[in-house]
């Protein structure tokens, strides 16, 4: 059986960045943002990340590989992409590619930041482990995914930082209603 994975995959990854790059451009003045070297770090981090993928080749031998896990990693990375795009189209002018804060800024709990503080991350990171799952489940693949998680991670808490200090009495008790990635687990 021939599942188009890749041809999938490559589609939804291709709309993500149509609908990046076409709401790039429609957001609020930006008043606050976080320095260059900081961007530059998670940039920098990814970069290594997909290098060891690329050359930890002793342990990038799949694991196992059947139109299921295609399928499933198809899916999931259908589904990451969704919810990104869904939570980027409610976050609306408030959206930043990077650490910011914005002129009349909003703190958004509805929609997707309801489930989770961080919608567009966990979309993001369900879209790549799906990607993974379908094209490359080896180990290396997994290691490259937990380092792009701390990625995450490391900016979500900056965000979170910025969002305690412009949001002093809402932000922690939105902390205490919504996980940051994982409904009901982190």
């Amino acid at each position: 059986m021939f599942f188009p994975a890749l041809i999938i995959i490559d589609t939804t990854w291709s709309v993500f960045v149509a609908v990046w790059l076409a709401l790039a451009f429609n957001n609020k003045r930006t008043l606050y943002r976080e320095p260059l070297y900081q961007r530059l770090s998670y940039g920098l981090a990814g970069v290594v990340a997909f290098l060891l993928l690329r050359h930890l080749s002793p342990i990038n031998h799949p694991l196992f590989r059947s139109p299921a896990n295609q399928i499933a990693g198809a899916a999931l990375c259908i589904l990451g992409i969704a919810f990104a795009v869904y939570a980027r189209l409610h976050l609306g002018k408030n959206w930043s590619g990077i650490v910011t804060l914005k002129e009349n800024h909003t703190l958004i709990r509805t929609g997707p930041y309801r489930l989770v503080r961080h919608p567009i991350y966990t979309g993001i990171l369900l879209a790549i482990f799906g990607t993974f799952l379908a094209l490359i489940p080896s180990l290396a693949a997994l290691i490259v995914f937990a380092a792009i998680v701390i990625i995450f991670v490391l900016k979500l808490r900056r965000e979170e930082s910025l969002m305690r200090r412009q949001f002093p009495d809402e932000y922690p008790a939105y902390q205490r209603s919504a996980k940051a990635l994982i409904p009901l687990i982190y």
